[in-house]
């Protein structure tokens, strides 16, 4: 039987998986995308470059649940 944390809602978790799922696959598709400078040109590609540099960091921003607090 799986241990399932009593602080958060499985229905919360199944979420966050779910978010976390498709941030990493729209950060795959801008990097492939980003990648392909012959298709993208200059512009678009450096663009694209700030945009997946913040995508990111916004991904290994550490979530409010993950976080310990001191007793």
């Amino acid at each position: 039987m799986p241990v399932v944390s009593e602080s958060l809602p499985l229905r919360r978790v199944a979420a966050r998986t779910r978010l976390d799922f498709w941030f990493d696959s729209a950060i795959l598709v801008g990097y492939t995308v980003a990648y392909s400078y012959g298709f993208t040109g200059v512009v678009i590609h450096e663009w694209l470059g700030i945009a997946l540099g913040i995508a990111l960091l916004l991904h290994r921003r550490p979530s409010s649940s993950a976080t310990c607090s001191s007793p």
